[in-house]
This record gives structure tokens, sequence and C-alpha cells, in this order.
């Protein structure tokens, strides 16, 4: 495999490219070397590509690339400081040593160099601490874990005691829907009765009333001819015209009719009027209390666990929140390089 730095050289000079420019066909030269090896070529009226032959006709013009001089930079830099961790076979016991104070695992050189003065122990012996501290943390989270359990279970009965319950209460209120729609029905069945005998006792009243204006009538034809027969003096025709007239009295006896007046309907308003009041004040606040009821049903969710981490027992390098209920851990960002 081509190392990096055999793909950064030149292969014209077999140097590390410097100003490094790339021409059409892909190939990249130090931008003087391919500018003397086609200068070199102008007699030949062409310009190729040392590498894969490709010609031009006219010669290319070349601009530096930024990315690949970028590319030499550093590894110009990597050459001239290299990091410890990362040297081949300067330490046979590689990252066997721990370093508490930066929090890293290094080599036994740099526990006798860059970190003489900190606090550093074996690997093994910073494994076996953290197994411990791991041990809790993993206890802990088996404790979260049992109350989360107990709150999800805890929930799910709520959850189907709610359904069961609300289904029982929707079928009490349809039980009422029920109920109210065979009033709805009788009430129209005491409008239709009402409406009945209204009119068949505004058309008796109308038939008689009709009967007493046609005896009201013939009454006061008779009294005229009375009051004429009262004025006659002829004695002879008098007597003629009374006797003419001797069925009078039988004929004028007035029938007896049973009225009872102001009464009509009025004991059914009153009575359907002292209905609508009841069931007003009734049916209205027994509506309120269920309405109030419906509101005050609720789950309580678990807003705040009783779980809690022990600061005696967390590690340093852990930092406790929220009441203890919450971990961070502060880990040097130099572990997660060296890893």
């Amino acid at each position: 495999m081509i190392s990096l730095q055999e793909k950064l050289c030149c292969s014209i000079c077999l140097d590390l490219l410097k100003d490094p420019v790339t021409i059409p066909c892909g190939h990249s030269y130090c931008m003087s070397c391919i500018k003397h090896h086609w200068d070199k070529e102008d007699q030949k009226k062409v310009c190729s590509c040392p590498q894969c032959r490709q010609t031009f006709e006219t010669r290319p013009a070349l601009n530096i690339s930024t990315m690949l001089a970028g590319l030499v930079e550093e590894l110009k830099k990597a050459e001239l400081d290299p990091q410890p961790h990362f040297e081949v076979n300067t330490c046979p016991h590689q990252f066997e040593v721990f370093c508490r104070t930066d929090q890293q695992c290094i080599c036994y050189k740099c526990a006798f160099e860059q970190h003489k003065d900190h606090g550093t122990v074996s690997a093994a012996e910073e494994m076996a601490r953290k197994q411990k501290e791991l041990g809790v943390i993993r206890q802990n989270n088996k404790e979260r874990i049992k109350n989360v359990e107990k709150y999800v279970k805890q929930l799910q009965k709520e959850v189907e005691y709610i359904n069961r319950s609300a289904d029982k209460a929707v079928g009490n209120c349809e039980m009422m829907s029920t109920e109210l729609a065979r009033l709805m029905k009788k009430n129209a069945d005491v409008k239709q009765q009402i409406k009945k005998q209204q009119e068949s006792e505004v058309s008796r009243a109308k038939k008689l009333q009709k009967k007493l204006q046609q005896e009201l009538a013939e009454l006061s034809r008779r009294d005229a001819e009375l009051e004429q027969l009262s004025h006659t003096q002829d004695n002879i025709q008098f007597l003629r015209g009374y006797l003419s007239l001797s069925n009078i009295t039988t004929s004028a006896i007035f029938p007896v009719i049973n009225i009872h007046p102001l009464q009509h309907f009025d004991d059914v308003t009153t009575i359907v009027s002292d209905a609508i009041v009841k069931l007003k004040d009734s049916y209205g606040k027994e509506l309120n209390k269920i309405s109030g009821a419906v509101s005050k049903v609720y789950v309580l969710l678990p807003q705040d666990p009783k779980f809690r981490m022990d600061p005696n027992t967390a590690s340093t390098k852990m930092v406790l929140s929220e009441e203890n209920r919450k971990a961070t851990s502060v880990q040097d960002e130099r572990w997660k390089d060296n890893q």
C-alpha cells in the first residue's frame, strides 16, 4: 500500500510537493518541476504528463492546489514533532499506566516525563477501581429500572381502570339519553293529547254557541210579539193573540249548560310549569355534578421520582445535579484523543 508520504511526492524531483499543482489528467507535480518539463517539450509543440504520457495541445494553466499544499505542511509538521503516544515501538509497555490527574491512559515513558508529578497507577489497578464504581452505577441503574417498571405497571393499571370506568360512565349517559328520549316521546304524546282535547272542546263550544245564537234570535222575535200583544186594547183580539202563543212557556225554558269558568287548561299549564321548574333544578344540578366529576378525573404522573444517587459513593469524575438525580461525566477530552 502506498503511504501518504509517497502520494505527496513529486514523481519528477522525488521530493515532497512544493507549490503543488494538478494537471488535467489528474496527476500532481511541483509547479517548477512541471514547468521545466514542459519547457523542454516546447520544440515538440506539445505538452505531456510525465507519468501517464497524456498529451495536451495547449499548455494547461497551473494553479496551486491549496488542499495538497495543506497536506504537505501537515506531513512536515508530523515528521518534525511526532506525538509520543503514536511513536512505533518506542515503549514496550505502551498504555499500561493511568494518569488520575489527567484522566487518561499513558505509557511508562510518559509517566516519568510529561506526567512525572501526577498521580499515576497501573491500568489494572485503575480498572479495578472503575469496576467498583461501575458496580455502584449498575446497582443504582437497576434500582431506577425497578422504580420505572413499577410506575409503568401502575400507569397501565390506571389506564385500564380509566377505560373501564369511562366506558361505564358513557353507558350510563346513553341510558340517560334513552330515558330523556322516552320522556320527550311522552311529552310529544301529551302535546298531541292537549291539541286533540283543544280541538274537541272548541268544536263543541262553537256548536253550542251557534245553537244558542239561533235560540236567542227566536226569543228576540217572540219577545217582540209579546210586547206587541201587551199593547193590544181590544179584549177579544188580545185573548185570540194570547191563545195563539200558549206554548211560549215551555219553549222558552233555557237549556242547562255546565260551564267551568276560567278552568280550561289552566290546571295543565300549572302542572307543566311546576314540572319545568323541577326539571331545571334537578336535571341541571345533576348535569353540573357530572361535569364537575369528569373534570376531576386525571392520572398523577411521577414528575418527581424518588430515586437519587448517593454523592458519597459517586465517582470523583461524576458531577451530580438536579438533587442527585442526574450524573454527568467530566472525562478529559485527551482521554478520548488517545484511545
